[in-house]
């Protein structure tokens, strides 16, 4: 017999159950993530199954294909068992993002829904946090564009090489990074330590929900300090690139 079951994937009190997605997340946790998934009850995930949910997640489709694909074996199964799930879930953590080459991450509106969030180890591709959160680290990036949506507490850019932010935060911390250009709302001075030809500008995103989610933030898009860098270098220029 096949029961349809009830996601507690929307509710607002509720960790989404892809938050523990990550190499030391429990058997127990990996099972919960599946049946929320397989709504249908069946005892296995189908491509429809896995998009609708992911997509609602607020997963962009690039990242659902790169899941699909290695739970499926490159594509060589069209059903999805627990056991294949468990082996590729660690790619949708919620809030960390970790690894991922080549890649054209999203977590659309309402996914983060004011939690922290770890941009970790990735290069040569792109990754839009379009929501609000209460802190950002992001370390050892190479080679990718970074929109970081209205952060309540602190940014953290560390270890990252050759990469475009636009980031919205309440204060900026900077180390050990060279040759980036970050476009930048900012509520504090920002503060640069141990880093070299790094660039600033204004904040240059727009989209339907960043002003509710500057108010959810408690940021004023009228108060940007972008320009007055605490810098404890001297070779890093502070350039309005849109002048």
């Amino acid at each position: 017999e096949i029961r349809r079951r009830s996601t507690t994937l929307f509710s607002k009190t509720t960790m989404p159950k892809l938050a523990y997605a990550n190499k030391w997340a429990t058997d127990e946790q990996a099972r919960e993530a599946f049946e929320d998934m397989d709504t249908n009850g069946d005892g296995v995930l189908d491509r429809t199954e896995v998009t609708t949910y992911l997509d609602r997640a607020g997963y962009g489709f690039d990242e659902i294909f790169r899941f699909l694909n290695r739970a499926s074996e490159n594509g060589r199964s069209s059903a999805i068992d627990q056991a294949a799930f468990t082996r590729a879930w660690c790619l949708l953590s919620t809030f960390t993002i970790s690894g991922q080459p080549d890649a054209q991450i999203i977590r659309k509106p309402g996914a983060v829904r004011g939690e922290a969030v770890t941009i970790e180890d990735c290069s040569d591709g792109s990754i839009a946090i379009c929501d609000h959160s209460s802190q950002v680290q992001v370390d050892n990036l190479r080679n990718c564009h970074v929109l970081v949506g209205p952060c309540s507490g602190s940014a953290f850019l560390r270890d990252c090489r050759n990469c475009t932010f636009s980031v919205a935060t309440r204060q900026l911390r900077v180390r050990e990074c060279i040759d980036c250009v970050i476009y930048l709302f900012c509520l504090t001075e920002p503060v640069i330590e141990s880093s070299t030809k790094l660039r600033f500008a204004p904040f240059n995103v727009s989209y339907p929900e960043l002003k509710r989610q500057f108010e959810k933030a408690q940021l004023t898009p009228s108060a940007n300090l972008w320009w007055a860098v605490y810098d404890f270098n001297r070779d890093i220029r502070v350039v309005d690139l849109t002048s």
